[in-house]
């Protein structure tokens, strides 16, 4: 795909294509079946969740008119996007005052098929303070080869949504998400995530990590294998950080060391 210029508008529609359905997804934020639970997300009205207009202290936009709005979701949910929200700050060394989103909850075109429309999803698009970019989810803005920064800030962005959630999906996943960033809690639920090597989105991530965040090209294929296993452990010994990425507390140090090298803040 060709990078287009920073000032270009980039709406989801443009991204995902001009079909009706697509459009409609446009409108309704990303549907995703989560191939890595045997949950199935039970849908809920949303009158029957609590709205959000901040997080963070930051207001939240919506993507497609960047104006306020009000976000339902679970108030555990809600909760743990604080919580993301905090770390991150803490570790990048970075406050923001608007969050851009394309949406929580949203009614799914079939039933059970959505955490959007359990509540217990949300797709991040900016992290903004005083109008300028501190993060960005638009290809436009991690491509653009003028700002390499903007890639590594992406990376350093979904480091600290792995450390809380264990199904984030970002660019790497499919087409769909080159826009923005999917996160829900269906797979780790109420907890922080642990890394098991079995799963493609988090070994995409920690490929991902190596080679734009950490200087040690990776081949991004999603899966566990021993060149990256190899380069992980380089960067583990080399930080201390210890020496089995599945054990929970080496998972959590070295994606919180990742954050911080992405921002430069590790000096």
């Amino acid at each position: 795909m060709p990078v287009l210029s920073r000032r270009t508008p980039l709406s989801r529609r443009a991204l995902l294509g001009a079909s009706t359905g697509l459009a409609v997804l446009a409108l309704a934020g990303c549907t995703v079946d989560n191939p890595l639970t045997r949950d199935r997300p039970t849908p809920v009205p949303q009158n029957s969740l609590p709205g959000f207009t901040t997080l963070g202290g930051a207001t939240l936009l919506y993507e497609e008119d960047r104006r306020p709005r009000e976000f339902h979701l679970t108030a555990g949910f809600h909760d743990q996007l604080e919580a993301w929200y905090a770390e991150w700050s803490e570790l990048s060394g970075q406050s923001a005052d608007r969050i851009r989103s394309y949406g929580a909850w949203t009614e799914a075109a079939t039933k059970g098929t959505s955490w959007h429309n359990a509540g217990r999803a949300f797709d991040l698009c900016a992290l903004m303070a005083n109008g300028s970019v501190l993060a960005s989810m638009r290809r436009d803005q991690w491509q653009n080869p003028d700002d390499p920064a903007m890639l590594r800030r992406y990376w350093g962005v979904a480091a600290s949504l792995h450390l809380h959630f264990a199904y984030v999906l970002t660019y790497l996943f499919d087409a769909n998400h080159s826009n923005h960033i999917h996160i829900d809690n269906a797979v780790s639920g109420a907890g922080m995530s642990t890394f098991t090597g079995r799963s493609k989105v988090q070994n995409q991530a920690v490929q991902a990590l190596s080679t734009h965040v950490w200087g040690r090209p990776t081949p991004i294929n999603g899966s566990w294998d021993s060149p990256t296993q190899r380069e992980v452990r380089f960067v583990l010994r080399s930080r201390k950080l210890g020496d089995d990425l599945t054990a929970q507390p080496v998972w959590q140090a070295y994606l919180r060391a990742s954050v911080r090298r992405a921002y430069g803040t590790d000096q």
